[in-house]
């Protein structure tokens, strides 16, 4: 499973076309993001540390007021990464709307929230984001809630 932060505009690409070319930046459970944790590939807990991640690469590289990550299932060998980066951080060459198993995004009352977290994360690194404690106690207030990919047009409405 990826997990790949994506902006509403790619969502609305992604399935209008049914495909986005990549690199697209992602997270998957690799061994490196085990190893960091101490998790084995069969947690639960090793798959919600990758959501939380790309939570936090949503966070960094799109600009809404609202996060948008999506699971998708890719090959056991997904992408081009460092095996040992602990945050699980890979990169897919394309994405096909047909794979994606199910959409993550921030509930609506997040919003003041992620702005103050996107605000204080502002010219940090991904790993000083991850290691602020001001921005992971906003992050852990501001739950990644699941979707079926066929709500997608109701995540993309502004409404919403």
């Amino acid at each position: 499973m990826a997990y790949v932060p994506i902006s509403a505009e790619q969502a609305r690409l992604l399935r209008s076309s049914g495909a986005l070319d990549g690199p697209l930046p992602a997270h998957c459970v690799t061994p490196g993001l085990l190893r960091a944790h101490d998790l084995t590939a069969d947690a639960e807990d090793a798959e919600y540390t990758a959501l939380a991640y790309a939570g936090v690469s949503a966070l960094l590289t799109m600009g809404a007021r609202r996060r948008l990550v999506v699971a998708a299932e890719v090959s056991a060998e997904p992408a081009a990464g460092d095996p040992s980066d602990p945050f699980g951080r890979v990169s897919l060459d394309q994405l096909a709307f047909s794979q994606v198993t199910s959409l993550f995004a921030d509930e609506p009352d997040s919003a003041e929230r992620l702005v103050r977290a996107r605000g204080l994360a502002a010219g940090l690194e991904f790993e000083a984001v991850v290691d602020a404690d001001e921005i992971e106690s906003l992050l852990d207030a501001s739950d990644l809630l699941w979707f079926a990919p066929s709500e997608l047009d109701r995540l993309l409405d502004p409404e919403a």
